[in-house]
């Protein structure tokens, strides 16, 4: 569950933040932005997966650890 947080939080964290960056520098540097394909193009380049890494790491460190746990009880059941 705290793999999935993560994972949201990041893409959604660097999608914004890329977003108001394309936006500020369209404002400074452009005379007005080209319309919502601008903004579109700005949110779909803000989705690169470095900062999910974590919650990746953490997703799949639970399964792991979940696939263990069920070895162990099916270990536990035939002794």
């Amino acid at each position: 569950m705290l793999g999935s947080y993560i994972i949201a939080g990041s893409v959604l964290a660097a999608a914004i933040e890329q977003l108001a960056t394309v936006l500020l520098l369209d404002a400074l540097v452009a005379p007005a932005p080209e319309g919502i394909g601008a903004v579109a193009v700005a949110a779909l380049r803000a989705l690169v997966p470095v900062p999910a890494l974590p919650g990746a790491a953490l997703l799949t460190f639970a399964r792991i650890v979940r696939l263990g746990a069920a070895m162990d009880d099916e270990i536990q059941g035939t002794v």
